[in-house]
This record gives structure tokens, C-alpha cells and sequence, in this order.
């Protein structure tokens, strides 16, 4: 789904629909790098709209404990929602996954050991009420500290993410926009983001039931959609592809190739 917009305007031959494809707002979300390095076991596209404008509405009201009607819920959604039974039963499956995301820390000391780690929550408490309405949450303290103290950062405009339809294409322009600030290659005008294979595979949620069969089904079923969808609808992005580093036969790498559009 592409973000649109529209305007009128006035000419001899009457009023003209005029339609603009980016309708990009203010309305950014800014948090630590470190949010995407979370597993978010089996989460839909519903379950990263809802994470994600949770995360903002911590940040707009600067509270670890607060309490969400459906309707703050719904406010970037891009299809409107009138069953709210069925919404209930989409955010408290949601609570319920949610409460079982880990957020970890690790650190070293200057001289290189004595290194430190530590795992938490991201909530603490989560609470849907129907007839109220409203989701009830405590927000962990590292979870906190991450979306608001943090020297590298990912941000993008939640009407953009929350546009797009499939979870892998959320995940995949979530890591381009964490590396959408490196240098260009000055030969192509193209970014490029190269990662580990099981580093990539793991940050895009890939089944374990994919990772035998690359071609069948990480390329058909998660890369060429995800990849398809942002050329097609993003506001951010075009011209994404990718490619498969091999050494001695076997895949060792993908490199993600990309422009930003300004």
C-alpha cells in the first residue's frame, strides 16, 4: 500500500483532482539501534505496527507505565478498524509476545575485560481491558533507556512503516534505515549494507524451516516480496536488490544494495 494524498485545484475547465504519492508527516519515531537486534518471535504486520507506535507513544508521553485506548492504538493504521472484538483479540495476542521479548545489554570495561551483560523484559506488566478499550503497560527500565538514551539511532515515519503490508518488507526498511546515512558507491549512486549470513537471516526472522532451502524459499518467500514491495510503495527507498556473496560455493554474505530518496 503506497502512502497517498490529494489536493484540488482551480482552472477554466474546472476543479482537478491532483494526486501526490508521498504524503510523509512529522510524525517520526527515533530509537536506539538497538531495538532492532530484539527476536520478534512470531510477530504479523499487525504485531510491528503495534510494537512500533507503542514505542512512540512512550516517547510522546515520557512514561514507563501508561495506558493506550484502541483508538491511540489505531492512530497510524492505514486501513481503518471498526470490529474492536477482533482488535482485542489482536492486542492481547500482541501483549502476550510481547511480554516475552528479551532486551539485553553488554558492555566492557577500557581495558578490554571483565565484560558485562544483562537481559530484561522489554514490559513488565500488560493488561487489555475490552469493554475499557485499552492496553495497560510497564515499560522495563532497559527497555526504556534504549528508546530514549543512545548515541546510534534508526528513524523513520510511522505512517510509512505502519503502510507497509507484509512483516518481512517492515523488517527489511527498518535496517536500511538504521545504514540509510552511509556513503554512497560514487561509480553507481548506490548504498550498500553487507552482513553475515546468519546475522542477516536471524535480523529477518527467517522460520528454521527456510534456512535449508535459500532459493525456494528465503529468496521467493521473504527477499524478492520484501524487496518488490519498498521499489514499488516506499517513500524512503528505490532501486533495492540483492545479492549473495559465496566462498567456495557456499553463501557466506548478503549485500543489500539501495538509494535513499530525498
Amino acid at each position: 500500500m503506497c502512502l497517498i494524498d490529494f489536493y484540488y485545484s482551480y482552472s477554466h475547465k474546472g476543479y482537478i483532482l491532483n494526486l501526490i504519492r508521498d504524503r510523509r508527516t512529522n510524525t517520526k519515531l527515533k530509537y536506539g539501534n538497538e531495538i532492532n537486534t530484539l527476536t520478534f518471535t512470531n510477530f504479523t504486520a499487525q504485531d510491528f505496527n503495534l510494537f512500533f507506535v507503542i514505542c512512540w507513544h512512550i516517547k510522546q508521553k515520557k512514561s514507563k507505565k501508561l495506558t493506550l485506548t484502541f483508538d491511540e492504538l489505531k492512530k497510524f493504521m492505514p486501513k481503518q478498524i471498526k470490529n474492536n472484538k477482533k482488535f482485542f483479540d489482536e492486542v492481547f495476542a500482541f501483549s502476550r509476545k510481547l511480554m516475552i521479548i528479551i532486551v539485553s545489554k553488554e558492555k566492557t570495561n577500557e581495558n578490554g575485560r571483565n565484560r558485562e551483560g544483562k537481559c530484561k523484559n522489554f514490559l513488565t506488566y500488560a493488561e487489555t481491558l475490552e469493554d475499557e478499550r485499552t492496553l495497560s503497560i510497564i515499560v522495563s527500565d532497559m527497555a526504556y533507556d534504549i528508546l530514549f538514551y543512545t548515541n546510534y539511532f534508526t528513524k523513520f515515519d510511522l505512517n510509512e512503516f505502519c503502510s507497509i503490508q507484509n512483516k518481512y518488507t517492515k523488517t527489511l526498511f527498518r535496517l536500511l534505515k538504521q545504514y540509510e546515512n552511509v556513503n554512497e558507491n560514487p561509480v553507481n549512486g548506490l548504498k550498500n549494507i553487507v552482513m553475515e549470513k546468519k546475522e542477516f537471516l536471524e535480523f529477518m526472522n527467517c522460520p528454521e524451516k527456510y534456512m535449508n532451502n535459500m532459493s525456494m524459499y528465503i529468496d521467493k518467500k521473504i527477499l524478492i516480496p520484501a524487496i518488490n514491495e519498498l521499489n514499488e510503495c516506499s517513500q524512503s527507498f528505490k532501486n533495492v536488490s540483492f545479492q549473495k556473496i559465496k566462498e567456495g560455493g557456499a553463501i557466506k554474505k548478503f549485500e543489500i544494495s539501495f538509494q535513499t530518496i530525498k
